[in-house]
């Protein structure tokens, strides 16, 4: 990321997929960017945090949940600007 940093041009967008927006993960992508001086426009998951499938109508099998699936997010977008 500092790689990238020094070689944009001042106010051009930055774009970082990800896997994580989790802090206690060893990369995070808007916290790095904002570190080294990037204006963060927005962050959104996909899917979209606390996402479930709804319920299919199917008989469900012995042991299966009454709830909905909830799926964690694995893949995070970030959008920045690069420090004037």
């Amino acid at each position: 990321m500092k790689q990238i940093a020094e070689v944009i041009k001042p106010g051009k967008p930055v774009i970082v997929v990800s896997g994580s927006n989790d802090p206690a993960h060893a990369f995070n992508a808007k916290r790095t960017l904002n570190s080294l001086g990037f204006y963060i426009i927005g962050e959104v998951t996909i899917p979209p945090a606390g996402f479930s499938l709804p319920d299919s109508g199917k008989k469900k099998s012995t042991g299966a949940s009454d709830r909905p699936m909830k799926r964690n997010s694995n893949c995070v977008v970030t959008v920045a600007i690069a420090p004037c």
